[in-house]
Protein backbone atom coordinates (compact mmCIF):
# COMPACT_ATOMS: atom_id res chain seq x y z
CA UNK A 1 0.00 0.00 0.00
CA UNK A 2 1.41 3.34 -1.30
CA UNK A 3 1.17 6.60 1.17
CA UNK A 4 1.23 9.94 -0.64
CA UNK A 5 2.06 12.90 1.98
CA UNK A 6 0.09 16.15 1.13
CA UNK A 7 0.95 19.66 2.35
CA UNK A 8 -1.82 19.38 4.35
CA UNK A 9 -0.74 16.74 6.14
CA UNK A 10 2.78 17.76 6.45
CA UNK A 11 1.33 21.32 8.21
CA UNK A 12 -0.74 18.73 10.52
CA UNK A 13 2.33 16.63 11.52
CA UNK A 14 4.45 20.03 11.81
CA UNK A 15 2.11 21.39 14.27
CA UNK A 16 1.47 18.67 16.19
CA UNK A 17 5.26 18.49 16.53
CA UNK A 18 5.49 22.16 18.00
CA UNK A 19 2.87 21.03 20.58
CA UNK A 20 5.16 18.43 22.07
CA UNK A 21 8.09 20.63 22.03
CA UNK A 22 6.50 22.91 24.27
CA UNK A 23 5.06 19.92 26.23
CA UNK A 24 8.34 18.95 27.19
CA UNK A 25 9.86 22.67 27.48
CA UNK A 26 7.03 22.83 30.45
CA UNK A 27 8.04 20.21 32.15
CA UNK A 28 11.72 20.46 32.17
CA UNK A 29 12.92 21.83 35.72
CA UNK A 30 13.96 25.47 36.65
CA UNK A 31 17.58 26.08 37.74
CA UNK A 32 18.55 27.72 40.74
CA UNK A 33 18.36 31.40 40.94
CA UNK A 34 16.97 31.15 37.82
CA UNK A 35 13.57 33.14 36.91
CA UNK A 36 10.67 30.86 36.09
CA UNK A 37 9.49 30.89 32.31
CA UNK A 38 6.17 32.19 32.00
CA UNK A 39 3.50 29.49 30.75
CA UNK A 40 2.69 28.94 27.72
CA UNK A 41 -0.62 30.98 26.50
CA UNK A 42 -3.31 28.08 25.46
CA UNK A 43 -5.74 29.54 23.07
CA UNK A 44 -9.61 28.80 23.82
CA UNK A 45 -11.75 26.61 21.48
CA UNK A 46 -15.59 27.04 20.79
CA UNK A 47 -17.45 24.53 19.84
CA UNK A 48 -19.57 26.02 16.69
CA UNK A 49 -23.24 24.63 16.03
CA UNK A 50 -23.97 23.01 13.17
CA UNK A 51 -25.39 25.02 9.60
CA UNK A 52 -27.35 23.27 7.62
CA UNK A 53 -28.66 24.82 4.51
CA UNK A 54 -31.32 23.69 2.68
CA UNK A 55 -33.21 24.89 -1.00
CA UNK A 56 -34.75 24.38 -3.79
CA UNK A 57 -31.45 21.77 -5.37
CA UNK A 58 -31.96 19.90 -2.14
CA UNK A 59 -36.04 19.93 -2.47
CA UNK A 60 -35.77 18.42 -5.65
CA UNK A 61 -33.13 16.06 -4.59
CA UNK A 62 -35.70 14.77 -2.36
CA UNK A 63 -37.97 14.71 -5.18
CA UNK A 64 -35.77 12.60 -7.37
CA UNK A 65 -34.88 9.94 -4.13
CA UNK A 66 -38.94 9.43 -3.55
CA UNK A 67 -39.01 9.15 -7.10
CA UNK A 68 -36.77 6.30 -7.69
CA UNK A 69 -37.64 4.59 -4.63
CA UNK A 70 -41.16 3.98 -5.87
CA UNK A 71 -42.43 0.86 -6.71
CA UNK A 72 -44.31 2.45 -9.94
CA UNK A 73 -44.86 4.94 -12.18
CA UNK A 74 -44.83 8.29 -10.36
CA UNK A 75 -43.51 12.19 -10.64
CA UNK A 76 -43.26 13.87 -7.02
CA UNK A 77 -43.08 17.21 -6.36
CA UNK A 78 -41.64 18.38 -2.52
CA UNK A 79 -42.21 21.39 -1.17
CA UNK A 80 -38.82 23.13 -0.26
CA UNK A 81 -40.35 24.92 2.82
CA UNK A 82 -43.99 25.80 4.39
CA UNK A 83 -45.66 27.26 1.23
CA UNK A 84 -42.85 26.86 -1.01
CA UNK A 85 -43.91 24.82 -4.17
CA UNK A 86 -42.16 25.60 -7.26
CA UNK A 87 -45.23 27.39 -7.27
CA UNK A 88 -47.58 29.54 -5.53
CA UNK A 89 -50.62 27.06 -6.86
CA UNK A 90 -50.50 23.76 -6.65
CA UNK A 91 -52.02 23.11 -10.06
CA UNK A 92 -49.47 25.69 -11.39
CA UNK A 93 -46.89 23.46 -9.99
CA UNK A 94 -48.04 20.37 -11.42
CA UNK A 95 -48.04 21.63 -15.47
CA UNK A 96 -44.26 21.56 -15.04
CA UNK A 97 -44.32 17.62 -14.42
CA UNK A 98 -44.39 15.66 -17.88
CA UNK A 99 -47.90 14.53 -19.03
CA UNK A 100 -49.88 16.74 -16.72
CA UNK A 101 -52.15 19.60 -17.96
CA UNK A 102 -53.97 21.73 -16.47
CA UNK A 103 -56.83 24.19 -16.73
CA UNK A 104 -58.57 27.85 -15.54
CA UNK A 105 -61.61 26.57 -15.56
CA UNK A 106 -64.14 23.67 -14.42
CA UNK A 107 -66.37 23.78 -17.56
CA UNK A 108 -66.68 25.94 -20.53
CA UNK A 109 -66.25 29.31 -19.36
CA UNK A 110 -63.23 30.47 -19.64
CA UNK A 111 -60.39 31.13 -17.18
CA UNK A 112 -60.24 33.12 -14.04
CA UNK A 113 -56.96 33.76 -12.21
CA UNK A 114 -55.83 30.89 -11.34
CA UNK A 115 -55.36 27.76 -12.56
CA UNK A 116 -58.32 25.20 -11.29
CA UNK A 117 -58.30 21.91 -12.49
CA UNK A 118 -55.79 19.29 -13.17
CA UNK A 119 -55.66 15.99 -15.87
CA UNK A 120 -52.93 13.72 -17.10
CA UNK A 121 -52.22 12.69 -20.75
CA UNK A 122 -54.68 15.04 -22.17
CA UNK A 123 -57.84 13.53 -20.48
CA UNK A 124 -60.42 14.77 -18.82
CA UNK A 125 -60.20 16.13 -15.29
CA UNK A 126 -62.96 13.85 -14.39
CA UNK A 127 -60.77 11.33 -14.87
CA UNK A 128 -58.07 11.94 -12.81
CA UNK A 129 -58.66 11.03 -9.17
CA UNK A 130 -57.40 14.14 -6.80
CA UNK A 131 -56.49 12.61 -3.49
CA UNK A 132 -55.33 14.40 -0.23
CA UNK A 133 -52.99 12.15 2.34
CA UNK A 134 -54.27 9.01 0.32
CA UNK A 135 -58.54 10.16 0.83
CA UNK A 136 -61.03 11.66 -1.54
CA UNK A 137 -61.44 15.13 -0.73
CA UNK A 138 -65.25 17.22 -1.67
CA UNK A 139 -65.02 20.45 -3.27
CA UNK A 140 -67.31 22.83 -4.43
CA UNK A 141 -67.41 25.33 -7.49
CA UNK A 142 -67.87 29.02 -6.72
CA UNK A 143 -69.17 30.10 -10.92
CA UNK A 144 -72.69 29.36 -11.50
CA UNK A 145 -72.59 28.29 -15.03
CA UNK A 146 -70.04 25.15 -12.91
CA UNK A 147 -72.76 25.23 -10.60
CA UNK A 148 -75.58 24.49 -12.62
CA UNK A 149 -73.70 22.17 -15.47
CA UNK A 150 -72.22 18.90 -14.94
CA UNK A 151 -68.57 19.03 -14.58
CA UNK A 152 -67.87 15.78 -13.28
CA UNK A 153 -65.68 14.34 -10.54
CA UNK A 154 -62.98 16.73 -10.66
CA UNK A 155 -61.65 18.92 -7.71
CA UNK A 156 -61.07 22.22 -7.61
CA UNK A 157 -57.31 23.73 -6.95
CA UNK A 158 -58.57 26.65 -5.89
CA UNK A 159 -59.84 25.52 -2.68
CA UNK A 160 -56.11 23.84 -2.03
CA UNK A 161 -53.61 26.34 -1.34
CA UNK A 162 -49.64 25.82 -1.30
CA UNK A 163 -49.71 26.11 2.47
CA UNK A 164 -51.22 22.76 2.90
CA UNK A 165 -48.76 20.92 0.69
CA UNK A 166 -45.15 18.67 2.47
CA UNK A 167 -45.18 16.90 -1.01
CA UNK A 168 -47.26 16.13 -4.78
CA UNK A 169 -47.43 12.34 -5.68
CA UNK A 170 -48.75 12.11 -9.31
CA UNK A 171 -49.61 8.53 -9.83
CA UNK A 172 -49.44 7.86 -13.85
CA UNK A 173 -50.77 4.04 -13.57
CA UNK A 174 -53.14 2.41 -11.49
CA UNK A 175 -52.68 0.29 -8.47
CA UNK A 176 -54.59 -1.44 -5.89
CA UNK A 177 -53.48 0.18 -3.12
CA UNK A 178 -54.86 3.68 -4.39
CA UNK A 179 -58.29 4.65 -3.66
CA UNK A 180 -60.07 3.72 -6.89
CA UNK A 181 -61.47 6.17 -9.09
CA UNK A 182 -58.22 7.43 -11.50
CA UNK A 183 -59.11 6.53 -14.33
CA UNK A 184 -56.30 8.30 -15.97
CA UNK A 185 -54.00 8.55 -12.85
CA UNK A 186 -54.31 10.14 -9.43
CA UNK A 187 -53.00 13.19 -7.67
CA UNK A 188 -52.33 12.59 -4.53
CA UNK A 189 -51.71 16.17 -2.18
CA UNK A 190 -49.69 15.18 0.92
CA UNK A 191 -49.82 17.58 4.22
CA UNK A 192 -47.52 17.62 6.84
CA UNK A 193 -47.57 15.56 10.29
CA UNK A 194 -46.25 17.13 13.54
CA UNK A 195 -44.10 13.99 14.23
CA UNK A 196 -42.16 15.07 10.94
CA UNK A 197 -40.64 18.11 12.60
CA UNK A 198 -37.27 17.77 14.61
CA UNK A 199 -38.07 19.92 17.67
CA UNK A 200 -40.40 20.29 19.78
CA UNK A 201 -41.62 23.57 19.09
CA UNK A 202 -42.00 24.91 15.65
CA UNK A 203 -43.55 28.34 14.40
CA UNK A 204 -43.45 29.67 11.40
CA UNK A 205 -45.41 33.22 9.87
CA UNK A 206 -45.47 34.23 6.41
CA UNK A 207 -47.22 38.02 4.98
CA UNK A 208 -47.10 38.92 1.15
CA UNK A 209 -48.70 40.78 -1.17
CA UNK A 210 -50.17 39.87 -4.75
CA UNK A 211 -50.35 42.53 -7.29
CA UNK A 212 -52.92 42.24 -9.89
CA UNK A 213 -51.91 43.73 -13.32
CA UNK A 214 -55.35 44.67 -14.74
CA UNK A 215 -57.46 45.92 -11.15
CA UNK A 216 -53.99 47.68 -10.49
CA UNK A 217 -54.88 46.52 -6.83
CA UNK A 218 -51.96 44.52 -4.08
CA UNK A 219 -53.70 42.49 -1.62
CA UNK A 220 -52.75 40.68 1.41
CA UNK A 221 -51.24 36.95 2.05
CA UNK A 222 -51.47 35.43 5.30
CA UNK A 223 -49.80 32.30 6.85
CA UNK A 224 -48.91 30.57 9.68
CA UNK A 225 -48.11 27.54 11.53
CA UNK A 226 -47.26 26.07 14.76
CA UNK A 227 -45.93 22.55 15.72
CA UNK A 228 -45.14 21.08 18.98
CA UNK A 229 -44.60 17.18 19.94
CA UNK A 230 -42.84 16.15 23.06
CA UNK A 231 -39.45 14.68 23.49
CA UNK A 232 -40.28 11.15 23.15
CA UNK A 233 -41.17 11.77 19.60
CA UNK A 234 -44.72 9.69 20.47
CA UNK A 235 -47.07 12.50 20.44
CA UNK A 236 -47.38 15.74 18.20
CA UNK A 237 -50.28 18.41 17.24
CA UNK A 238 -49.96 20.68 14.12
CA UNK A 239 -51.96 23.81 13.76
CA UNK A 240 -52.44 25.99 10.41
CA UNK A 241 -54.21 28.77 9.02
CA UNK A 242 -53.92 30.97 5.77
CA UNK A 243 -55.48 33.82 4.74
CA UNK A 244 -55.34 35.11 0.67
CA UNK A 245 -57.19 37.98 -0.50
CA UNK A 246 -56.47 38.84 -4.16
CA UNK A 247 -58.35 41.62 -7.25
CA UNK A 248 -59.60 40.05 -10.81
CA UNK A 249 -60.20 41.57 -13.79
CA UNK A 250 -61.09 39.97 -16.68
CA UNK A 251 -61.10 41.94 -20.18
CA UNK A 252 -61.88 39.44 -23.28
CA UNK A 253 -64.62 38.89 -25.90
CA UNK A 254 -67.21 36.20 -25.98
CA UNK A 255 -69.16 34.40 -28.78
CA UNK A 256 -72.31 33.40 -26.46
CA UNK A 257 -75.04 30.47 -27.34
CA UNK A 258 -71.94 29.80 -30.13
CA UNK A 259 -72.82 29.64 -33.37
CA UNK A 260 -76.31 29.40 -34.83
CA UNK A 261 -77.02 27.70 -38.41
CA UNK A 262 -79.24 29.45 -41.11
CA UNK A 263 -82.46 27.70 -42.33
CA UNK A 264 -83.64 27.05 -46.09
CA UNK A 265 -86.77 28.49 -44.95
CA UNK A 266 -85.01 32.00 -42.92
CA UNK A 267 -85.92 35.59 -45.61
CA UNK A 268 -81.95 35.45 -45.81
CA UNK A 269 -81.91 32.64 -47.46
CA UNK A 270 -84.45 32.72 -49.78
CA UNK A 271 -83.02 35.90 -51.10
CA UNK A 272 -79.12 34.43 -51.40
CA UNK A 273 -79.45 30.66 -51.11
CA UNK A 274 -75.78 30.42 -50.77
CA UNK A 275 -76.28 31.29 -47.45
CA UNK A 276 -78.77 28.22 -46.19
CA UNK A 277 -77.09 25.99 -43.70
CA UNK A 278 -74.30 29.23 -43.15
CA UNK A 279 -73.41 29.55 -39.62
CA UNK A 280 -73.01 32.70 -38.00
CA UNK A 281 -72.06 33.57 -34.30
CA UNK A 282 -75.23 33.98 -31.83
CA UNK A 283 -73.64 36.86 -29.75
CA UNK A 284 -70.51 38.95 -29.79
CA UNK A 285 -70.02 40.29 -26.44
CA UNK A 286 -67.03 42.45 -24.84
CA UNK A 287 -66.94 41.14 -21.77
CA UNK A 288 -65.50 42.64 -18.38
CA UNK A 289 -65.37 40.39 -15.76
CA UNK A 290 -64.52 41.74 -11.54
CA UNK A 291 -64.22 39.67 -8.59
CA UNK A 292 -62.97 40.04 -5.34
CA UNK A 293 -61.60 36.47 -3.95
CA UNK A 294 -61.11 35.90 -0.14
CA UNK A 295 -59.80 32.24 0.18
CA UNK A 296 -59.72 31.39 4.48
CA UNK A 297 -59.27 28.52 6.28
CA UNK A 298 -56.71 26.01 8.15
CA UNK A 299 -55.33 22.66 8.77
CA UNK A 300 -54.72 20.83 12.47
CA UNK A 301 -53.22 17.89 13.09
CA UNK A 302 -53.08 15.52 15.58
CA UNK A 303 -50.64 12.44 15.39
CA UNK A 304 -49.72 9.84 18.13
CA UNK A 305 -47.27 6.69 18.20
CA UNK A 306 -47.66 4.50 21.48
CA UNK A 307 -45.66 2.02 19.92
CA UNK A 308 -42.80 1.68 17.18
CA UNK A 309 -44.75 -0.25 14.77
CA UNK A 310 -48.44 1.59 15.56
CA UNK A 311 -49.10 5.00 14.44
CA UNK A 312 -52.36 7.02 14.43
CA UNK A 313 -53.46 10.64 13.21
CA UNK A 314 -56.40 12.18 13.50
CA UNK A 315 -56.69 15.54 10.67
CA UNK A 316 -59.46 18.14 9.55
CA UNK A 317 -59.39 20.58 7.33
CA UNK A 318 -61.41 23.54 6.13
CA UNK A 319 -61.29 26.34 3.08
CA UNK A 320 -63.82 28.95 1.82
CA UNK A 321 -63.36 30.93 -1.56
CA UNK A 322 -65.50 33.64 -1.25
CA UNK A 323 -65.90 34.93 -4.46
CA UNK A 324 -68.31 37.62 -5.43
CA UNK A 325 -68.65 38.85 -8.96
CA UNK A 326 -69.80 41.17 -11.44
CA UNK A 327 -70.10 40.02 -14.70
CA UNK A 328 -70.99 43.05 -17.49
CA UNK A 329 -71.22 42.53 -21.51
CA UNK A 330 -72.08 44.12 -24.57
CA UNK A 331 -72.92 42.00 -27.49
CA UNK A 332 -74.23 42.06 -31.20
CA UNK A 333 -77.07 40.05 -30.86
CA UNK A 334 -76.76 38.88 -34.18
CA UNK A 335 -79.57 35.88 -33.94
CA UNK A 336 -81.82 39.04 -33.22
CA UNK A 337 -81.36 40.48 -37.32
CA UNK A 338 -79.24 37.87 -39.59
CA UNK A 339 -82.28 35.44 -40.06
CA UNK A 340 -84.14 38.04 -41.59
CA UNK A 341 -81.60 39.13 -43.70
CA UNK A 342 -83.05 42.68 -43.82
CA UNK A 343 -80.20 45.60 -44.87
CA UNK A 344 -77.65 42.51 -45.64
CA UNK A 345 -75.09 44.30 -47.95
CA UNK A 346 -72.97 42.81 -50.67
CA UNK A 347 -69.64 41.61 -50.26
CA UNK A 348 -70.00 39.11 -47.29
CA UNK A 349 -67.50 36.45 -47.16
CA UNK A 350 -68.40 32.83 -46.07
CA UNK A 351 -65.94 30.76 -44.51
CA UNK A 352 -65.46 26.71 -43.92
CA UNK A 353 -69.40 27.96 -43.77
CA UNK A 354 -69.12 30.32 -41.54
CA UNK A 355 -70.35 33.61 -42.11
CA UNK A 356 -66.64 35.00 -40.71
CA UNK A 357 -68.12 38.83 -42.24
CA UNK A 358 -70.89 40.46 -43.19
CA UNK A 359 -72.28 43.95 -42.97
CA UNK A 360 -76.24 45.11 -42.36
CA UNK A 361 -77.36 48.64 -42.50
CA UNK A 362 -80.10 50.39 -40.52
CA UNK A 363 -83.48 49.71 -41.08
CA UNK A 364 -85.66 52.74 -40.55
CA UNK A 365 -88.74 51.98 -38.22
CA UNK A 366 -87.40 48.40 -37.10
CA UNK A 367 -87.98 47.96 -33.38
CA UNK A 368 -84.81 45.14 -33.82
CA UNK A 369 -82.58 45.71 -30.85
CA UNK A 370 -78.89 45.02 -32.74
CA UNK A 371 -77.29 45.16 -29.40
CA UNK A 372 -77.84 43.71 -25.80
CA UNK A 373 -76.25 45.02 -22.23
CA UNK A 374 -75.92 42.47 -19.57
CA UNK A 375 -74.89 43.37 -15.99
CA UNK A 376 -75.15 40.56 -13.49
CA UNK A 377 -74.55 40.79 -10.09
CA UNK A 378 -73.64 37.48 -8.18
CA UNK A 379 -73.05 38.62 -4.30
CA UNK A 380 -72.44 35.79 -1.74
CA UNK A 381 -71.01 33.50 -4.19
CA UNK A 382 -68.92 30.83 -2.29
CA UNK A 383 -67.07 27.98 -2.63
CA UNK A 384 -65.79 25.61 0.18
CA UNK A 385 -64.20 21.78 1.56
CA UNK A 386 -63.99 20.38 4.27
CA UNK A 387 -63.18 16.38 5.74
CA UNK A 388 -61.78 14.90 9.29
CA UNK A 389 -59.95 11.69 8.80
CA UNK A 390 -58.43 9.10 10.81
CA UNK A 391 -55.61 7.11 9.37
CA UNK A 392 -53.96 4.10 11.27
CA UNK A 393 -50.83 2.72 10.21
CA UNK A 394 -49.64 -0.70 11.60
CA UNK A 395 -46.41 -2.58 10.73
CA UNK A 396 -46.53 -6.16 12.20
CA UNK A 397 -43.53 -7.46 10.68
CA UNK A 398 -40.72 -5.45 8.58
CA UNK A 399 -42.68 -7.19 5.77
CA UNK A 400 -46.17 -7.11 6.42
CA UNK A 401 -48.40 -3.74 7.43
CA UNK A 402 -51.68 -3.14 7.32
CA UNK A 403 -53.57 0.76 7.00
CA UNK A 404 -57.02 1.90 7.33
CA UNK A 405 -59.15 5.30 7.06
CA UNK A 406 -62.49 6.58 8.44
CA UNK A 407 -63.21 10.09 7.52
CA UNK A 408 -66.09 11.94 5.80
CA UNK A 409 -65.26 15.00 3.42
CA UNK A 410 -67.85 17.42 1.59
CA UNK A 411 -67.87 20.45 -0.52
CA UNK A 412 -70.36 23.01 -1.66
CA UNK A 413 -70.71 25.64 -3.93
CA UNK A 414 -73.49 28.54 -3.76
CA UNK A 415 -74.72 31.65 -5.81
CA UNK A 416 -77.83 32.77 -3.16
CA UNK A 417 -78.78 35.97 -5.54
CA UNK A 418 -78.02 36.62 -9.41
CA UNK A 419 -79.11 40.32 -9.55
CA UNK A 420 -79.57 41.17 -13.52
CA UNK A 421 -80.31 43.98 -15.71
CA UNK A 422 -80.79 43.10 -19.74
CA UNK A 423 -81.09 46.64 -21.83
CA UNK A 424 -81.66 46.21 -25.79
CA UNK A 425 -79.76 49.20 -27.53
CA UNK A 426 -79.39 49.78 -31.43
CA UNK A 427 -83.22 48.90 -32.70
CA UNK A 428 -82.74 48.60 -36.15
CA UNK A 429 -79.22 50.41 -36.38
CA UNK A 430 -77.84 48.03 -38.41
CA UNK A 431 -74.35 46.23 -37.21
CA UNK A 432 -71.23 44.61 -39.25
CA UNK A 433 -68.22 41.94 -38.13
CA UNK A 434 -65.16 40.48 -39.38
CA UNK A 435 -63.43 37.45 -38.13
CA UNK A 436 -60.16 37.48 -38.07
CA UNK A 437 -58.81 34.02 -37.68
CA UNK A 438 -57.65 31.33 -34.77
CA UNK A 439 -56.35 33.43 -32.21
CA UNK A 440 -57.60 37.20 -32.85
CA UNK A 441 -60.54 38.81 -31.77
CA UNK A 442 -63.64 39.72 -34.29
CA UNK A 443 -64.64 43.18 -35.30
CA UNK A 444 -67.89 44.17 -34.67
CA UNK A 445 -69.52 47.36 -34.47
CA UNK A 446 -73.26 48.55 -34.54
CA UNK A 447 -73.56 51.05 -36.37
CA UNK A 448 -73.59 54.80 -36.40
CA UNK A 449 -75.01 55.06 -32.72
CA UNK A 450 -74.72 53.01 -29.83
CA UNK A 451 -76.56 55.61 -27.43
CA UNK A 452 -79.89 55.09 -25.46
CA UNK A 453 -81.13 51.46 -24.44
CA UNK A 454 -84.39 50.16 -26.01
CA UNK A 455 -85.73 49.64 -22.86
CA UNK A 456 -85.45 46.58 -20.37
CA UNK A 457 -85.55 43.31 -22.13
CA UNK A 458 -88.72 40.90 -21.12
CA UNK A 459 -87.08 38.39 -18.59
CA UNK A 460 -86.12 35.29 -20.42
CA UNK A 461 -83.37 33.41 -20.37
CA UNK A 462 -80.69 31.39 -17.92
CA UNK A 463 -79.32 34.13 -16.05
CA UNK A 464 -82.67 35.44 -14.87
CA UNK A 465 -83.37 32.11 -13.76
CA UNK A 466 -81.03 30.40 -11.33
CA UNK A 467 -81.72 31.84 -7.89
CA UNK A 468 -80.71 30.36 -4.45
CA UNK A 469 -78.12 27.29 -5.63
CA UNK A 470 -76.36 25.18 -3.44
CA UNK A 471 -74.73 22.58 -4.91
CA UNK A 472 -73.26 20.01 -2.62
CA UNK A 473 -70.61 16.91 -2.56
CA UNK A 474 -70.44 14.41 -0.22
CA UNK A 475 -68.74 11.17 0.51
CA UNK A 476 -68.13 9.40 3.95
Amino acid sequence: MSYRKTLLAASIVAGLCLSGALSAQDSTPTTTGAAKPAPPKRSSVKELGTVIVTGIRDSEAESLALKKDANSHVEIVTAEDIGKLPARNVADTLQRLPGVNISSASASEGGFDENDRVSLRGTNPSLTQTLVNGHTIGTGDWFVLSQVQTVGRSVSYSLLPSEIVSEVVVHKTSEARIQEGGAAGSVDIITRKPLEYSKPYTAEASVGGVYSDLPGSTEPQFSGLFNWKNAANTMGLLVQGFYEKRSLQRNGQEIVGGYNQIAATDPIATAHPDLAGVYYPNLIGAALFTQQRVRKGGLIDFEIKPTDNLTLNLSGFYSKLKADNYNRNYLMWASQFVPSGAGLQPGYTVQNNVLSSATFAPVPGSTVPYGVYDQISRPGAASESNYVTLDADWRATDHLSFKGQVGTTQGKGSSPTQDVIELGNNAGGGASWGMRGIGQPTNWSLGASNNSPAGILPQAGWIFGAQGIQVKDKET
